[in-house]
């Protein structure tokens, strides 16, 4: 899935995705389940389907919660902050932005290249909230 959203084949990696969610639900495994979940929503996100997210991250932040797992909780959180972002709340939106990188800092755990468009609506939520407000 990973791949095919890089090439912006974003039909592909949802399709990706929805096969290793189901393998991960046939295996039990949770960290397979958080994974796709968060890849879901980033996918549903760049399709303009805003109203689909909110149940991916939902599920994929409890995941992480009860893993504690640290890293897909960054993951998700930033998917989290581009959601907001894109239903026009730019308060969580930053809010959550920092939180995300806030913890990215903590654990050592650097942006690949190939998520750097989670943080493209940065600027836009700090135009709207103001330098001020936005920091």
């Amino acid at each position: 899935g990973h791949l095919a959203r890089m090439q912006g084949k974003l039909q592909d990696a949802r399709a990706r995705y929805l096969e290793s969610l189901e393998l991960g639900r046939q295996l039990a495994d949770k960290t397979v389940i958080g994974w796709a979940q968060s890849e879901i929503a980033r996918v549903c996100l760049l399709e303009g389907w805003t109203e689909q997210a909110p149940a991916h991250l939902q599920e994929c932040l409890e995941v992480w919660r009860v893993l504690g797992n640290r890293e897909g909780l960054t993951r998700s959180l930033e998917a989290a902050a581009v959601y907001f972002a894109a239903a026009g709340d730019p308060g969580m939106a930053a809010f959550t932005f920092g939180g995300a990188e806030a913890l990215r800092e903590a654990l050592h755990f650097h942006l690949p290249p190939s998520d750097e468009g989670d943080y493209a609506s940065v600027p836009e939520v700090r135009r709207l909230l103001g330098e001020e407000e936005f920091v």
